[in-house]
């Protein structure tokens, strides 16, 4: 039986679901975010179909979600992850490289793009950051693209309101 202190202390951490169709990058993931003291893996999903699942079982605060899964592809994931659980982050992780992904995951409603290649050194800053409300792309190159992208489209929205 788990002491009050131990529950206490479940209840405080960031509850995630790791949604990735390879069982040796779910596991890689898990061992990354569970040293830390306050972040916890609730569930794991090899698909879209067992992520559903998962959440109509649970509240999470962060999913990881890669793109590349059987049925669902993690854009469309994304998006009803977001329609079920609007206050749910989800960040993506994906091994294909480039704006267009980064772009097309912030249009699903995801608020992050961790690169795999890079996940290991960069998934505990990634999570953070978007827990914090920020946006994250793990590429500079590919975030400053995304930020041109981001302030052409912000002067022409207000051109339009100034005319």
């Amino acid at each position: 039986m788990k002491s009050k202190v131990q529950q206490g202390a479940r209840k405080n951490k960031t509850r995630i679901l790791v949604v990735d169709d390879h069982a040796i990058v779910r596991q890689g993931l898990i061992k990354l975010i569970e040293t830390e003291f306050d972040l916890m893996v609730c569930s794991e999903a090899e698909n879209a179909a067992q992520a559903l699942k998962a959440m109509a079982g649970q509240h999470y605060d962060l999913a990881i979600v890669d793109i590349s899964l059987e049925g669902l592809n993690g854009f469309e994931l994304t998006e009803i992850m977001k329609l079920r659980s609007p206050k749910m982050i989800v960040l993506i992780l994906s091994m294909y490289e480039g704006l267009f992904y980064a772009q097309r995951a912030l249009r699903a409603g995801a608020s992050g793009y961790v690169a795999k290649y890079e996940a290991a050194e960069k998934i505990i800053t990634a999570i953070r950051l978007v827990l914090s409300g920020k946006i994250y792309v793990s590429d500079s190159k590919m975030a400053k693209n995304l930020s041109d992208t981001i302030s052409i489209i912000d002067d022409s929205i207000n051109i339009k309101k100034a005319t």
